[in-house]
């Protein structure tokens, strides 16, 4: 390993960010450095570069949905070695707290995540802490998939909980409002796990038209008519078994209430803006029975369930890349991410191979 130092986005703050020349971290025992080959634009990075977060601990570099090779091993590492591809999901939980203890490792009062409180992997090459090895979350990437592919394990597995957060299983009616790559990545979970009416609520034509190919029964753009209305219409005026809000605008929530049928459920997926509020009518929820939840992040068994539909091609994300840009076009990648009538999952390549 030559390479002392390398190219990384360092965030600073709301809309304080750098690309700009850092040294190469140094491996310890139980580590490895991975050189980046490819990482989603996530959406909840962009909302911090404009916003911030609470959870964030500049200065640091951020991105977190990544895939890459091993290009150094530190001792005592097994099962590892230089030129693997291997993705690594965004979190590596204590396993000690009590919501790692219960089940709920996405929870977790101690996790290191990548981007939040650990170095992320908008860069050339990102070190993978001991605590990763150690429980064991690398995963190997067969030859036949790419780098790109693999970025969309992270997204896969937050959805999987989203999903069956929301109850879909097989014979339910699901309304899924977003068109974004979340919103697709459920029409296909949906499908997966069996539900009988899938409806995707969207803004754009040609990702609503996507969606219907993805596995979609129904699609509705909210610009030309009322979408509870037009789910009222579909179920039979009963309402939808489950719905899925990937959009943390609360208007669209509070719509999503009014779609969910009695004894439905209504996922929050999408996150909001800090301050955001919502009014719900509590008479909807005692007497229609409904559950109304959230959910975030994912489970090691939803991430290793979300790495087996990636790579065996069971969720189809090739179709959901609209853009590509090197690291140091990250500002642009981010600006064309604003761009929502013409673009979908931006990956960022950040050695530019």
């Amino acid at each position: 390993m030559l390479v002392v130092v390398l190219k990384a986005a360092i965030y600073y703050g709301p809309k304080q960010l750098e690309i700009k020349d850092v040294d190469v971290p140094k491996v310890g025992e139980g580590e490895i450095l991975v050189k980046v080959r490819a990482v989603g634009l996530c959406p909840t990075d962009v909302r911090i570069y404009f916003f911030g977060s609470s959870s964030v601990k500049p200065p640091i570099i951020l991105g977190h949905e990544f895939a890459g090779e091993v290009v150094e091993i530190g001792g005592k590492v097994s099962g590892l070695e230089i030129g693997d591809k291997v993705n690594v999901p965004a979190d590596a939980f204590c396993g000690r707290c009590k919501m790692c203890r219960i089940g709920c490792e996405n929870l977790c009062e101690d996790p290191l995540s990548f981007g939040y409180n650990i170095d992320g992997a908008y860069a050339e090459y990102v070190k993978i802490p001991k605590r990763f090895l150690s429980r064991g979350v690398i995963f190997h990437l067969p030859d036949n998939i790419s780098f790109e592919e693999a970025t969309f394990v992270e997204p896969v597995a937050c959805s999987i909980n989203g999903v069956r957060k929301a109850g879909v299983e097989a014979g339910k009616s699901v309304v899924i409002i977003g068109d974004g790559p979340m919103g697709l990545i459920q029409v296909q979970l949906s499908r997966l796990f069996g539900a009988d009416s899938i409806i995707l609520i969207g803004l754009h034509d040609w990702k609503l038209q996507l969606a219907k190919k993805l596995g979609a029964d129904y699609i509705i753009n909210a610009l030309h008519s009322d979408p509870v209305e037009e789910v009222l219409n579909l179920t039979d005026g009963r309402g939808a078994d489950s719905v899925v809000v990937t959009i943390g605008v609360p208007e669209v929530i509070e719509q999503g209430l009014k779609m969910a049928g009695k004894n439905g459920f209504v996922n929050i997926f999408g996150g909001s803006r800090k301050g955001s509020a919502i009014t719900i009518d509590p008479n909807v929820l005692h007497y229609y029975e409904i559950c109304f939840t959230g959910s975030s992040g994912y489970t090691f068994n939803d991430y290793e369930f979300a790495y087996k539909l990636v790579v065996k091609r069971k969720i189809n994300v090739k179709k959901l890349i609209s853009h590509k840009f090197k690291l140091s076009e990250l500002f642009d990648a981010i600006n064309q991410f604003q761009n929502k009538e013409k673009s979908l999952k931006i990956i960022i390549e950040p050695t530019g191979e």
